[in-house]
């Protein structure tokens, strides 16, 4: 019988699991941290990098003293530890042992619903406007070579129909 051809023999890897080492080991960085045990990821600073800062570095809104400008200073991936809550535009008062509460909220169907309604409308007024972008034609000055070409142009149609033309034979075959 017939042997394959040497391309033929080879099996080819479909998954992940056949592929060199068997599964996708990253690119050897490690983790920069843990999970604990209610799922909160935890960033392990010993493990991020650290740069050193220039000297004499001021940070904006914080009050030097002589105590402060001793203090060892590192700039790292993560500036502040304290920070305001941004505000967000969906929240709901709740009323809660008699007091109205202002909770926050995700984004809900209703809001997407609003959101696309109003950019709908705005949508269908451009569309209603009449296009009214003119288009301006460029006239342009004809140039020699535009010239011969229409010269030769016409020389070929007036030798065209001065050729006598071919009556169609009788036959069709």
């Amino acid at each position: 019988m017939f042997k394959p051809t040497q391309p033929m023999m080879v099996r080819l890897r479909l998954t992940t699991k056949q592929v060199n080492g068997g599964y996708y080991k990253g690119n050897r960085t490690g983790s920069m941290g843990h999970f604990d045990k209610r799922g909160t990821y935890r960033p392990d600073m010993s493990k991020h990098r650290v740069y050193m800062p220039a000297e004499k570095l001021e940070i904006p809104g914080r009050r030097y003293s002589a105590e402060t400008a001793k203090e060892p200073f590192a700039l790292g991936p993560f500036v502040t530890k304290h920070m305001r809550k941004t505000p967000s535009n969906y929240v709901q008062d709740i009323e809660r042992n008699g007091r109205m509460v202002t909770v926050i909220r995700g984004f809900e169907g209703q809001d997407y619903l609003e959101k696309w309604a109003e950019t709908a409308e705005a949508e269908e007024a451009r569309l209603a406007q009449p296009y009214t972008k003119k288009i301006e034609k460029i006239e342009t000055e004809p140039t020699p070579q535009l010239e011969q070409t229409e010269q030769i142009e016409n020389q070929e149609l007036a030798q065209t129909s001065e050729t006598p033309k071919r009556k169609p034979s009788k036959t069709l075959f």
